[in-house]
């Protein structure tokens, strides 16, 4: 699951299939919607398919915003990264078009750590937390040069 706010009280929703259920769909957008506005009909049905609620939603929305996050998700694998469990992606806003997301996961395995020294969007804090730099085009780094540091 994927969920980013908007400045209004518009939501986007993302949700994967982990693979529990269809083996064929694993890692596949089972569900996207953007702009979804919140205490819509359509959004509340959406949340029904996950056992969430409004309240839940608009708490995460209020709470997110107290620290100046713009959206939170659940990966069952993101791209480039390793591992058997999984991370959580914190995004937060940056006035721009580009994108800083803090990955946090059990493990991260030491293969996807070496290559992440090459890739200048990906700064390591440890092995188990990465912060990531996107541009404003899918895949662009947007000129940051973190590699060496």
């Amino acid at each position: 699951m994927f969920l980013q706010f908007g400045e209004d009280d518009k939501v986007d929703i993302i949700l994967w299939d982990n693979g529990k259920i269809d083996k064929n769909l694993e890692n596949k957008t089972v569900l996207d919607d953007y702009g979804l506005r919140l205490q819509s009909q359509k959004l509340d049905s959406i949340l029904n398919l996950i056992h969430f609620k409004q309240e839940y939603l608009i708490r995460l929305k209020h709470d997110l915003a107290e620290i100046n996050c713009k959206s939170i998700g659940y990966k069952h694998k993101i791209w480039h990264i390793h591992n058997s469990v999984g991370a959580i992606e914190i995004g937060y806003i940056t006035h721009d078009f580009y994108g800083l997301d803090y990955i946090i996961t059990d493990t991260i395995d030491q293969d996807f750590l070496n290559e992440a020294k090459e890739m200048c969007n990906y700064k390591i804090i440890n092995n188990k937390v990465l912060v990531r730099f996107q541009g404003p085009s899918w895949g662009d780094d947007g000129g940051v040069n973190w590699c060496g540091e």
